[in-house]
């Protein structure tokens, strides 16, 4: 060591020292000529050099991801179906749906404006508790032990004749002879003819309330064709006026038999 310190001279760590500094030197000045700034591109990274571990925790975004390299997501192979997801299956139908909580009765909604009454359409058939046969119409006819009554008024001057129609409906079930046929003055009776709104079967009772200047004085027919004072239609009353206008009326029953 004393043998060397003796040789170290100004001169030599002079010289050594400038030679290290010019062969740092041009190292560093050949770095900068063999690669210089902004010259490092994809073809001087060679491949798979740069790996997950050796890039940054969040150095690359979404900006710099090109969409269309990535493959299919896990589970998005059902995707391409999704707009039609869980219950989309059904949606054909689900635009119907709104009103689809009233389908059930909305099948008899072209009927629900009577809906009021369709209740009691059951018994629709025997409305009221009658039966659809009993409704009166044009062709209907009395049922037998049935009675049907009625009201009348005849008016004529002194005179004159005066009468009266009475007109059956429903018709009765056949013509009434004359010998069934009864005309029972004010407050009178018979035992086919009790009172007002009663009759005997097969009996026409006329019952007069109020008779003053008219004589009854008997039956007609109303069709020049019957065979019977009475038909099954109607019946006709005639009267004969004895005072300056002489009126009549009351009413009449009779019990199909």
């Amino acid at each position: 060591m004393s043998r060397l310190r003796g040789r170290l001279t100004y001169a030599n760590v002079t010289a050594t020292l400038s030679l290290f500094l010019l062969l740092a030197g041009g190292s560093a000045v050949a770095a900068r000529q063999m690669l210089p700034k902004n010259t490092v591109g994809t073809a001087q990274i060679k491949n798979g050099a740069v790996t997950g571990a050796k890039i940054r925790n969040g150095a690359v975004t979404g900006a710099k991801v090109q969409v269309a390299t990535l493959g299919t997501v896990p589970n998005a192979g059902h995707a391409t179906s999704a707009d039609r997801a869980v219950t989309a299956d059904r949606a054909v139908s689900a635009d119907r749906a709104v009103a689809a909580d009233r389908a059930v009765s909305a099948d008899r909604a072209a009927s629900a404006d009577h809906a009021t009454s369709a209740d009691s359409a059951a018994s629709a058939a025997a409305l009221a508790g009658v039966p659809a046969a009993r409704y009166l119409t044009n062709g209907s006819v009395l049922g037998a032990g049935e009675t049907e009554v009625g009201g009348w008024g005849a008016s004529g001057a002194s005179g004159s004749f005066a009468t009266a129609v009475i007109d059956f409906f429903p018709k009765l079930g056949r013509e009434i002879p004359a010998a069934d046929l009864v005309f029972q003055p004010v407050e009178s009776s018979s035992a086919n003819c009790p009172g007002p709104r009663q009759a005997a079967p097969g009996f026409l009772c006329i019952y007069a309330a109020f008779q003053n200047g008219l004589t009854f004085e008997g039956f007609r027919s109303a069709f020049s064709s019957s065979t019977a004072p009475a038909g099954p239609e109607s019946v006709l009353m005639v009267f004969t006026s004895t005072a300056s206008f002489g009126t009549a009326r009351g009413s009449w029953a009779y019990q199909e038999p």
